[in-house]
C-alpha cells in the first residue's frame, strides 16, 4: 500500500536539503497550507496494541515469519546521509546488548538493518517505511528525519530491556511487520519553561531525548519571563548579569552554583544535540509582558528609565514594557539587539515572540510593540509565532503561527452563538491575516496542570488534566462549537499542536506558595512525573490519524511502556485512572528479620541474612518479644542498608510511638530511583500511618497509630495500594504505593532538599520483619498469632492501712511470666502506669485517700495496657478513727 501525499509541497527538495544542512531536513516545513488530507485511515488494529508502537502508525500489517533477531555479527548499513542516523542507532543499541554493530555504507546480504534515503519511500519529508523480515530490517525515508522517526518504531518494537545502559540478558527480537507511516501534522512540539525554573543543559538534552522517542519534532524553549532571562544577548549583558539572577521563589543572591542561563556555547550545544534528533528549537522571547527580567535589567524598558527590582514571585498579569511613542527607541533599540541576537543563535525558521497576559495595556502601547518586533523578527529571516493574543497587534505577516492556549471548555460553548471569546476573535484575526494555528488548549496540554487533586506539584487552574483530558481531543474540534457545525479552523490551517511545560509551581504542596528552597525538587524528576505519561498522548494526537482513534485502544498502547520508562531511569506517574500492566505475584518470601534482642551494643542481627544494621544513637529497652530499639524523633535512627524491594511487598513490626511529630518515617530511602518512605505520621501533620513518594506524592491511611501503647502494624502491598493492619486487624488503605525503601529505620537520611537526617520518628521497635510478596488477610492473622506474647500472668495483692489518720490502699504485682509487661493499677484513690516490667519483678504503688474510713473493695491491674487482661484482687473495710 503507498500512503496518499498530504504533504506540503517539499518532497522534491527533501533529499537535497538533508545532504546540505541535517538541521533544517528535520522537518523540511514551509509556511504555505498543506494539500487536503487524505482518506480516513481504519480503526487501530490488533496487532497495533500488541505492538504497542507510540504514536499509533498509519499503516501496520504484520509479515510472514519470525521476524529479525539482533546479533552479534549483525551489523547496520547506511550509506552516505543516512549515516548520522545509523550511527545514533548503534549508540541505541550497543549498550544493552554488548553488540559491536559497526556502521557500514556497504550493502550486506543478510543480518542487517538497512537505513535508505529514498523518494520511492512515503512522499511526507518526514514519512518512512519500516519492514521487517527473517534475516533484515529495512527503513526507506526520503529525509534523515524520516529515518531517525522510524528508528523509533524500530526501538519501541524491540524489549524494553534496549533502553537498558548495561548488557542486558535478552533475546533481541524484532516482529515481522510491514509499517507505513507519516505525521498527521508537521509541527510537533514539546515546550520547557526554563525561564520560571531553569534547567541546565543537560536537563535540557534529556528532555530533548524524551521528546524525541515519541517523534516529536520541536522543542520550545521558554526562555524569558518576570522570573528570569536565560539566554546571552550580544550588546546587553545585564540581561543575564542582573535577570538570571532570579527564578520563581528564588530570590536574587540565592543561587550558589552554576548560572541560570545559557552562555552562547551552552546555546550551541542544546540546537546541535537538538538537531542530531531531528527536532529544531523555538526560542521564546516574551513580550511585551512577561518581561519584568528585562526590565529589571534595561533601564529603558520603564518610562521613567529607573530600572525594576528583580522579580522572583509567582503572578502574571504584571506591568508590560514602556511601549510609548516618546519610548519607542528605547524599545526598538531592545529589539533589535536581542531579536539579532537569538537568530544569530538559531539557525531555525522560527522565532517565539510571546504576547499573552497583558491585561489592559495603555492604547497603542501593544500594537507599537508587536509592529516593531514583527518588523525586526522578519528582516533576520524569522518566521513568527507568538501565543493568539498576538494577533491583536494588526500587523501579524502572513506565513506566521499563533499558538492557541485558552481553555476549550470556556469558548467552545460561545463559538457561532453570539458574542465569542476575545481569544476566538484573535484566533480568527490571526487566520484572515493568514496565519495558521499551533494548537495547545492549556485544559487539555498543559503538562503542568495536575492530573488529580493529590498530584503534588503543578496548578489547576485550567482544571485537572488526567491522561484521557490529555488524549481525548482533536485540534480542528478544539476550535469548534460544542456540536460540531461551526469550525473556527479547518485541518489545513493547523499547523500542529504542543505540549507545554510550564515550571513555576515544580516543587512539592504547589497548592500554596512555598516556604522553603527544600520543597524544590530536582527539574528532571518534576519533568518525568509531569509528561509521563501525558506527553505520548499528546504526541500521538500530533502524529497519528484523527480516524480509528479510541482511547481504550490507545491505552492498551501505553501501559506496555512503563518497563521502558523504567528502563531509562524516567521517574514516571503511575497514574491511578490507568491499568497499568499488572503487577506479577510473588509467592511471600521473609527476607528480613531484625529482632532487636541484642539489648546493649551498636549493631542488630538480621537473622535472615546474618548482615547486621548499625544502630546510630538508639538506645535499646525491653520490647513486646523481648528486646527493642527505642529512637528519639530527632537524629536516632538504625542504617538498614538492605535493597530496596520494588512489586508487592510486606512489612511487620511492633511499634510504640513515644512523641507526636509532624511527620515521621518509620522505613525510608532516599536514593535515586527509590525516594520512598513509610510514615507513621504522614506528612503536615495528618498523624495518620502513609506511604510516601518523596518529592511526588504524599498518601495517608486513615488510622492513626496510638501514643505510648504498643500496636502490631502490619502494611501489604499489592503493587497498588497498600493495605494496614493493626493487631492482626485490617484498619485502612493507603491509596498509593511504590518501592519498597529499607535505608533507614526511623528516619529519612539526606533526603534532596534536606541534609542529614530529617522526619524522625520517636518510635520504640521491635521484632521487624520485611516480606517480597503481599500477604494474604489469613496470613496476616496467623503473624498476628506468631508474635502475640502469650497472656501475662500478674500476680495482685491489695492491702488497707492507716497513716496519720486516713486511709491508704497499697497495692504490689508481681509479673510471673516469661517477658516483660506493661501493667495499669487502678483503685478508687487513683491510678498508675508501669512500663515493661521485667520477669520475676513487681510493682509497688500506694494510693492515699482523704477519708478515715473505706468500705471493701477492689483493685484492677490491666496488664499490656489498654485493652490487655485485667486482673483484680479485693482489699478489706478499714476504719482510722
Amino acid at each position: 500500500m503507498r500512503i496518499p501525499h498530504r504533504g506540503r509541497g517539499v518532497a522534491a527538495v527533501a533529499v537535497t536539503l538533508a545532504l546540505i544542512c541535517p538541521a533544517v531536513a528535520t522537518t523540511a516545513w514551509s509556511s504555505a497550507a498543506p494539500a487536503p488530507a487524505a482518506a480516513p485511515a481504519p480503526a487501530a488494529s490488533e496487532d497495533e496494541a500488541s505492538l504497542a508502537l507510540v504514536p499509533r502508525p498509519v499503516s501496520l500489517e504484520r509479515a510472514p515469519g519470525s521476524g529479525f533477531r539482533l546479533s552479534p555479527t549483525s551489523v547496520i548499513v547506511a550509506p552516505d546521509d543516512a549515516a548520522p542516523v545509523g550511527e545514533y542507532l548503534a549508540d541505541l543499541l550497543r549498550p544493552s546488548t554488548g553488540f559491536s554493530l559497526p556502521v557500514s555504507g556497504a550493502s550486506v546480504a543478510a543480518d542487517a538493518i538497512t537505513l535508505t534515503l529514498t523518494d520511492a519511500a512515503s512522499t511526507d519529508p518526514e514519512g518512512y517505511d519500516l519492514t521487517v523480515s527473517e534475516g533484515a530490517v529495512a527503513i526507506d525515508a526520503p529525509t534523515a528525519a524520516g529515518l531517525f522517526h522510524g528508528v523509533q518504531s524500530l526501538r519501541q518494537l524491540l524489549p524494553a530491556a534496549i533502553e537498558a545502559t548495561q548488557v542486558q540478558d535478552a533475546d533481541w527480537v524484532v516482529p515481522a511487520v510491514v509499517i507505513e507511516d507519516e505525521p498527521r501534522f508537521e509541527y510537533r512540539s514539546a515546550m520547557l519553561d526554563v525561564a520560571r525554573r531553569f534547567y541546565p543543559v543537560d536537563a535540557v538534552k534529556r528532555y530533548i531525548d524524551q521528546i524525541a522517542l515519541y517523534k516529536l519534532n520541536t522543542l520550545h524553549l521558554h526562555l524569558t519571563d518576570d522570573q528570569g532571562w536565560r539566554i546571552a544577548i550580544d550588546g546587553l549583558p545585564a540581561l543575564t548579569e542582573i535577570g538570571a539572577s532570579t527564578q520563581s521563589g528564588w530570590a536574587p543572591g540565592s543561587n550558589t552554583g552554576d548560572p541560570w542561563f545559557y552562555t552562547p556555547a551552552d546555546y550551541a550545544e542544546i540546537v546541535e544535540y537538538a538537531a542530531s534528533r531531528y527536532i529544531e528549537v523555538v526560542p521564546e522571547i516574551d513580550g511585551p509582558g512577561h518581561t519584568l527580567a528585562a526590565q529589571a535589567s534595561v533601564p529603558g524598558l520603564t518610562c521613567d528609565g529607573v530600572p525594576t527590582a528583580p522579580y522572583y514571585g509567582f503572578d502574571v498579569n504584571l506591568p508590560m514594557v514602556c511601549a510609548t511613542e516618546a519610548n519607542a527607541a528605547n524599545i526598538r533599540d531592545y529589539l533589535e539587539k536581542v531579536i539579532s541576537s537569538v537568530a544569530a543563535q538559531n539557525p531555525g525558521q522560527y522565532i517565539h515572540l510571546g504576547g499573552d497576559e497583558v491585561p489592559n495595556p495603555p492604547a497603542g502601547w501593544y500594537e507599537a510593540y508587536t509592529a516593531m518586533a514583527n518588523e525586526i523578527a522578519t528582516e533576520h529571516g524569522k518566521t513568527i509565532v507568538g501565543w493568539h493574543q498576538w494577533a491583536q497587534g494588526a500587523t501579524l505577516p502572513a506565513g506566521s503561527l499563533v499558538q492557541y492556549w485558552a481553555e476549550g471548555r470556556v469558548n467552545r460553548p460561545k463559538i457561532g452563538v453570539g458574542a465569542e471569546s476575545a481569544d476566538i476573535r484573535e484566533v480568527r484575526a490571526a487566520l484572515a491575516a493568514g496565519a495558521r494555528v499551533v494548537v495547545s488548549p492549556a485544559d487539555r496540554s498543559y503538562t503542568d496542570m495536575k492530573y488529580s487533586s493529590s498530584t503534588a506539584y503543578g496548578l489547576s487552574w485550567a482544571g485537572l488534566v488526567n491522561l484521557r483530558r490529555a488524549y481525548d481531543w482533536d485540534p480542528v474540534t478544539e476550535l469548534s462549537s460544542t456540536d460540531g457545525t461551526v469550525k473556527v479552523v479547518t485541518e489545513e490551517q493547523v499547523a500542529g499542536v504542543e505540549a507545554s511545560l510550564w515550571a513555576d509551581r515544580a516543587y512539592r504542596g504547589s497548592t500554596s506558595l512555598p516556604t522553603s528552597h527544600s520543597q524544590f525538587i530536582p527539574v528532571e524528576q518534576y519533568t518525568d512525573h509531569m509528561i509521563f505519561p501525558r506527553m505520548p498522548a499528546i504526541a500521538e494526537i500530533a502524529w497519528s490519524p484523527a480516524q480509528g482513534k479510541d482511547y481504550t485502544e490507545f491505552l492498551s498502547r501505553l501501559t506496555q511502556h512503563d518497563d521502558r520508562w523504567d528502563a531509562l531511569g524516567y521517574e514516571w506517574f503511575r497514574a491511578p485512572d490507568v491499568e497499568w500492566e499488572p503487577v506479577v505475584p510473588v509467592e511471600p518470601e521473609l527476607v528480613h528479620h531484625w529482632a532487636f534482642d541484642e539489648t546493649s551494643g551498636q549493631s542488630a542481627l538480621d537473622v535472615v541474612t546474618g548482615e547486621r544494621a548499625a544502630v546510630d544513637g538508639g538506645t535499646w529497652t525491653p520490647g513486646r518479644l523481648g528486646g527493642a530499639v527505642s529512637l528519639d524523633g530527632v537524629d536516632d535512627g538504625v542504617t538498614l542498608a538492605a535493597a530496596p524491594v520494588s512489586g508487592p511487598w510486606t512489612v511487620a513490626s511492633w511499634i510504640r510511638r513515644t512523641d507526636a511529630r509532624s511527620s515521621s518515617a518509620l522505613l525510608s530511602d532516599t536514593s535515586s530511583g527509590v525516594r520512598t518512605a513509610i510514615k507513621l505520621e504522614q506528612y503536615k501533620a495528618t498523624a495518620k500511618v502513609g506511604f510516601t513518594q518523596l518529592g511526588v506524592a504524599d498518601h495517608r491511611s486513615e488510622y492513626a497509630t496510638p501514643l505510648g501503647e504498643w500496636v502490631h502494624l502490619t502494611l501489604v502491598s499489592d503493587g497498588a495500594t497498600v493495605t494496614v493492619y493493626a493487631d492482626g486487624t485490617q484498619v485502612s488503605t493507603v491509596p498509593g504505593t511504590g518501592t519498597l525503601g529499607l535505608a533507614q529505620l526511623g528516619r529519612l537520611m539526606n533526603a534532596p532538599g534536606w541534609p542529614g537526617a530529617s522526619d524522625a520518628a520517636a518510635v520504640d521497635v521491635d521484632d521487624l520483619r520485611v516480606y517480597t510478596g503481599a500477604l494474604d488477610r489469613a496470613a496476616v492473622e496467623a503473624l498476628w498469632d506468631e508474635v502475640s506474647p502469650a497472656p501475662a500472668t500478674v500476680e495482685v495483692d491489695a492491702t488497707a492501712r492507716c497513716v496519720a489518720g486516713r486511709v491508704v490502699i497499697s497495692v504490689r504485682a508481681v509479673n510471673l511470666g516469661d517477658v516483660a509487661v506493661d501493667l495499669q493499677v487502678v483503685t478508687a484513690a487513683g491510678k498508675k502506669s508501669f512500663s515493661a516490667v521485667a520477669p520475676g519483678a513487681s510493682a509497688h504503688q500506694s494510693f492515699a485517700t482523704r477519708s478515715s474510713t473505706i468500705d471493701a473493695g477492689t483493685v484492677t491491674v490491666t496488664t499490656g495496657g489498654a485493652g490487655g487482661t485485667d486482673v483484680t484482687a479485693g482489699h478489706p473495710a478499714l476504719s482510722c478513727g
